[in-house]
């Protein structure tokens, strides 16, 4: 589903399995918020869902366009300057990161 607000979603970093569904992966409910210092409870654990918020992905310059919550849960967004995914990584594809390519192809100098 595409979505031209932006939405809160959570990502488990170390436990990539505990989302199979937009639902899910939108269910802020129980999970850790950024604090007012930018940084995630020290109570949190890698099992622990963490809530994306909107300044995490624009920056200064940046703005926010659209995203996509799959029906699995998988997350693509778009900014001006930038598509960003999540990832499942490591031995066992467990571990979630978010990542980012920029949206434009840098310009060459020539060929």
């Amino acid at each position: 589903m595409l979505f031209n607000e932006w939405k809160e979603f959570v990502t488990y970093p170390g436990d990539s399995t505990r989302i199979k569904s937009r639902e899910q992966r939108l269910d802020t409910s129980n999970a850790f918020r950024i604090g007012p210092d930018g940084k995630y409870s020290p109570e949190m654990s890698a099992e622990g869902a963490a809530v994306i918020p909107l300044s995490m992905i624009v920056s200064e310059g940046d703005k926010f366009d659209c995203m996509e919550v799959t029906d699995h849960g998988h997350v693509n967004i778009w900014t001006r300057d930038k598509v960003w995914f999540l990832t499942r990584e490591g031995n066992d594809w467990r571990i979630e990161k978010l990542r980012y390519v920029p949206r434009h192809p840098p310009k060459s100098s020539g060929s």
